[in-house]
């Protein structure tokens, strides 16, 4: 990218930022009784508005308002598309993982037919390795190989090629495809940059591999017969990690579902975790979100804040899901503030 770009595309992200939901709308949402009543909360007082000016609060359900939510992302990655050129660095990374995310959710479906969501934006869709349209239907790992054809990602799915009915080990896929796609991004940003911006760039693939693996880790030990050997096998494994290999050798080690989460806690890659709930994803989220903030906040390189700023779009789309999904089956205010990641100790109190 060009200077000018450059300095057009960490503006429009600040903006954006700028325009986050604060504790304030947290608390106003979850203070909210029907889901009408958040939607009309969210279009008259948020950065939503614009997406949500068509919805009348009073015949809006939660599917409907939970879809236009995540259109959000879409409309950000059409503002920021425009600055990038042909061959965007952010571009390309957020096509890879989302290509990488399709196929991930067309085996969660297996064995009923996938229905590929809605086509790719054209800015990330020139990027992707093969075209998305071509998974409608498949029911089975032979299916999607086919539909694959050429693309790089078949390659790591090849070794569970099993019979028609067979259904393939999911965690062992989704490592392999994960595995796949984060050397796949390594590769593009070695090969695309330098100083700073490589080093934090690689930092946050590495980043999100290892939280990956100690979640994986977390919730195989909590099933019976999972002994350390079988869940190493449903792991990314890189080069490089902020995980030693002695402590990831503890973790896989550790039975007790209890003392594990307390040795999480303690992973310098988790001490810094913003405040959240009790639980795994919370915690792992809470990292998420105080690493993207920090990042966002001092790094100059535009690439590195789309990255950031995605995470961050992700994390709070999460968050106004559970609040609609609370409201909708009548979940205490209280309980649902409990699953929000939002950096903030308390976004609720008691109603008056």
């Amino acid at each position: 990218m060009s200077a000018p770009a450059e300095n057009a595309v960490m503006a429009k992200v600040k903006a954006m930022y700028g325009e986050r939901l604060t504790g304030s709308d947290y608390h106003a949402l979850l203070a909210c009784r029907t889901v009408g009543e958040a939607a009309g909360y969210l279009k008259r007082e948020t950065a939503y508005r614009g997406l949500l000016a068509e919805v009348r609060e009073d015949l809006v359900h939660r599917g409907q308002l939970e879809s236009l939510i995540r259109k959000r992302r879409r409309a950000v990655i059409l503002r920021l598309a425009r600055y990038a050129g042909t061959g965007g660095l952010f571009l390309r990374l957020i096509a890879l993982r989302d290509e990488t995310e399709l196929l991930m959710r067309a085996i969660r479906a297996f064995p009923k037919p996938f229905v590929p969501p809605e086509p790719p934006v054209a800015a990330l869709a020139r990027f992707y390795t093969f075209d998305p349209a071509l998974l409608a239907g498949v029911n089975g790992l032979p299916a999607l190989l086919g539909a694959l054809k050429c693309a790089p990602c078949r390659n790591a799915l090849i070794p569970f090629r099993r019979a028609e009915t067979e259904p393939p080990p999911l965690a062992r896929c989704e490592a392999a495809l994960l595995t796949s796609c984060y050397k796949k991004s390594l590769d593009l940003i070695d090969e695309g940059c330098g100083g700073t911006l490589r080093q934090q760039l690689r930092g946050q693939i590495i980043f999100e591999a290892d939280l990956y693996n100690l979640a994986v880790i977390y919730r195989m030990k909590s099933f019976p017969g999972a002994d350390a050997a079988r869940v190493e096998g449903c792991l990314i494994l890189l080069d490089e990690s902020a995980i030693r290999a002695d402590t990831r050798r503890a973790l896989l080690n550790t039975g007790d579902s209890d003392a594990l989460l307390s040795r999480l806690r303690g992973l310098p890659l988790l001490r810094g975790a913003a405040a959240g709930g009790n639980s795994i994803e919370s915690l792992l989220d809470g990292a998420r979100l105080a690493n993207s903030r920090r990042l966002l906040r001092f790094s100059v390189h535009p690439a590195v804040a789309v990255f950031c700023y995605m995470t961050l779009l992700r994390l709070e789309t999460e968050n106004i899901t559970a609040i609609i999904e609370g409201i909708r089956y009548g979940v205490p205010p209280g309980e649902i503030a409990s699953l929000l990641v939002t950096g903030t100790e308390a976004v609720y109190t008691n109603r008056q």
